[in-house]
């Protein structure tokens, strides 16, 4: 089997007989504070942190999770914006 990528989001697949089937797929990409915030939220809901407890200071996450300081800002000022929420 041929895997065959082609612009925009179409995936082609040649079968043995070389029949081409084309797929069509959605890219989603995420911004890295969201990706953060998701990550933090997982935290306090699997328990790990509880409402109250602070988190590590910024250079600590910037280092956790490979992102720059405006990542990690963006990420904490959305989390103050949705506190009441979880």
């Amino acid at each position: 089997m041929v895997y065959i990528i082609t612009k925009p989001y179409w995936l082609c697949l040649a079968d043995e007989a070389g029949a081409m089937r084309r797929y069509s797929f959605k890219i989603q990409r995420k911004r890295l504070s969201d990706q953060i915030i998701e990550s933090i939220i997982a935290v306090i809901a699997n328990g790990e942190l509880k409402p109250g407890d602070k988190l590590r200071p910024e250079p600590q996450l910037m280092g956790q999770f490979g992102v720059g300081m405006s990542s990690i800002q963006e990420a904490i000022g959305a989390l103050e914006l949705i506190r009441p929420w979880f």
